[in-house]
């Protein structure tokens, strides 16, 4: 394993992280495991190509800038890390990207935040870092307060087939599931019959999408936005479709 940039080398409490082409890899003693394997992928996701995504990202504070994204190889080129040694966690950023990576060391599991980081500090264990506007933060730092408010994010499903790629579909309701309150998950369907060009099907301002009908489409992705507090949370969702024209060959 060659490292392909030397800023994202980082020391945590008994390993090595570093980028690779393969990834980014955690080195202890001398076993070598690639960390982010789930992320390593050349297709990248671009929300202008789905209306009204940029109204969306504003309900939560974001732009298209800071959800278009780049090749993760291509991010690892220019990254850097810092290590939140108090919540366990990585924090990787570029300063060429408006979003970080964030790994959980206790979960193995990914996640990402808005970022303007430019530089970190050598302030174990907290993870200091500096901003584009000058200020200086505390990644490690938790205001209770403001956790009990929760937090607001926004995702895109993949395109789904739901069980048939070659059959015209047509969705009349989604739920989405989960614990939560009323108001807290808002939601928009988009179809599409070739992945490349997609329309908005319809809209709610809850987690129930239903009561509706119209053209079919072969592939579905579904927009959240969601404010969920503290000890609120979605596990799934409901779809129920109706296949259309089965009796024509595809």
């Amino acid at each position: 394993d060659v490292c392909i940039n030397t800023d994202s080398i980082t020391q945590i409490d008994s390993a090595v992280l570093f980028a690779t082409d393969r990834g980014i890899m955690l080195l202890s003693g001398s076993n070598s495991v690639c960390i982010s394997d789930v992320l390593n992928s050349e297709d990248t996701f671009n929300p202008v190509i789905y209306k009204g995504s940029d109204e969306l990202a504003a309900k939560v504070g974001l732009t298209t800038e800071q959800l278009s994204l780049i090749p993760f190889k291509k991010f690892l080129e220019g990254c850097c890390m810092l290590y939140d040694y108090t919540n366990q966690r990585i924090i990787v950023y570029n300063t060429d990207c408006k979003y970080a990576y964030v790994y959980s060391l206790k979960d193995k599991k990914w996640g990402m935040r808005p970022s303007s980081i430019t530089s970190g500090l050598n302030s174990y264990p907290d993870a200091m870092a500096m901003t584009s506007d000058g200020n200086l933060i505390d990644l490690s730092n938790t205001d209770e307060e403001e956790a009990l408010k929760g937090v607001s994010g926004i995702f895109f499903t993949r395109p789904l087939k739901l069980d048939n790629a070659d059959i015209l579909k047509t969705v009349d309701t989604v739920i989405q599931r989960g614990y939560f309150r009323k108001g807290h998950v808002a939601q928009v369907l988009y179809g599409s019959v070739d992945l490349f060009n997609w329309h908005m099907i319809q809209s709610s301002k809850d987690q129930y999408l239903r009561g509706f009908f119209g053209t079919p489409y072969k592939y579905f992705v579904v927009a959240l936005v969601c404010h969920l507090d503290k000890e609120e949370s979605l596990v799934g969702c409901t779809v129920q479709y109706t296949p259309r024209l089965t009796n024509q060959p595809r």
